[in-house]
């Protein structure tokens, strides 16, 4: 083994215990802090009677996710910090403002509900404007779109829309999965975990840490989101990690792999638009039982850790065939960022 790889791996590995061990020693402290000052979750009236048991569960772990991922990657990197870092930490951040806002919204009015939709989405897709404008400037990543099996499709503003699209996309699917213990934190971890494998053979190796930061903070966020759920990571953490998410299919050129890799999240965001879409088209007639899809399966008499586990099944799978599909070179493009 090369030198340089291994200096690399090493990076890898201990970015990825210090995310791992720093939530498993902290989250019990943050957990009682939230308890002590009453900022608990708020559960909607319709949703599945299961659930009513969640009330003021605490809220907002997605902070210390993304706090501890950060800054264990950025204590790691080193000389090997580029700009491609940056574009994920101005991203995500924003992100983690806009999702932290949300539920203090949340608890302070004691509601399910917190900003407007429509106050949510404009941001969001600022934000994707944002991470095209830093990588136009600041990286040397051209204006193109990696189609599998077809090629690469240069239009500056095809890019622009495509990119925002991603984002948006990407921040609400995430959200909307959020909706079962360890559900959302554990299909992150495997998304961020195959993401890290893409990263490295790009030879992005300030992206392949983060990448494994984020998947091995997840994962110790895990151990206290599991059925039952101590805590929950809110909008502060699926609205951030969704941002990431995003942000390392973009640096990637792999958006449309995202499609496979995020293939639970997609099913996710796709059951509402066409729930809502039946329901209007048929004057209000349900096409499924309840969406997002994890609650149709509940009201089927799923046991919400069978919807989660089955779930967890599904994402490691589709995330094997996105690697596979990778390393065919349908997607091996090559990078200078």
């Amino acid at each position: 083994m090369l030198p340089e790889i291994k200096i690399i791996m090493g990076k890898i590995f201990m970015v990825g215990a210090v995310s791992l061990l720093t939530c498993l020693l902290i989250f019990p402290f943050f957990i009682r802090y939230l308890k002590k000052i009453s900022f608990g979750q708020q559960i909607r009236e319709e949703g599945p009677e299961t659930h009513y048991v969640k009330k003021n569960t605490p809220t907002m772990g997605g902070l210390l996710i993304v706090v501890v991922a950060i800054a264990a990657t950025w204590a790691f990197l080193g000389n090997y910090i580029t700009s491609s870092f940056f574009a994920l930490l101005g991203t995500v951040v924003v992100a983690l403002i806009l999702g932290f806002t949300d539920d203090l919204s949340k608890v302070t009015k004691k509601e399910a509900l917190g900003l407007r939709a429509r106050e949510k989405l404009i941001i969001q897709v600022l934000l994707g404007c944002f991470l095209v404008f830093f990588i136009a400037k600041y990286t040397r990543i051209d204006y193109k779109v990696i189609v599998p099996f077809i090629g690469p499709f240069r239009s500056k503003i095809f890019f622009w829309l495509f990119t925002v699209f991603v984002v948006v996309g990407t921040i609400n699917a995430v959200n909307l999965t959020d909706g079962l213990d360890g559900l959302a934190s554990g299909i992150c971890a495997v998304c961020f975990l195959t993401y890290m494998v893409i990263c490295y053979k790009n030879g992005q190796f300030d992206l392949a840490i983060a990448a494994f930061a984020f998947a091995c903070a997840c994962i110790g966020f895990l151990w206290f989101n599991a059925y039952p759920a101590k805590i929950f990571m809110g909008d502060t953490g699926s609205l951030a990690l969704g941002a990431a998410l995003a942000t390392f299919a973009v640096l990637t050129r792999t958006e449309f792999l995202l499609i496979i890799i995020g293939g639970i999240f997609v099913a996710e965001a796709a059951s509402v638009i066409l729930q809502v879409t039946y329901f209007k088209m048929t004057g209000g007639k349900r096409l499924f039982r309840m969406s997002p899809l994890h609650h149709h399966f509940e009201k089927l008499g799923w046991h919400e850790v069978e919807v989660t586990v089955r779930f967890w099944i599904i994402s490691i799978a589709l995330a094997v065939l996105g690697l596979i599909i990778y390393f065919r070179d349908f997607l091996d493009i090559g990078f200078l960022v």
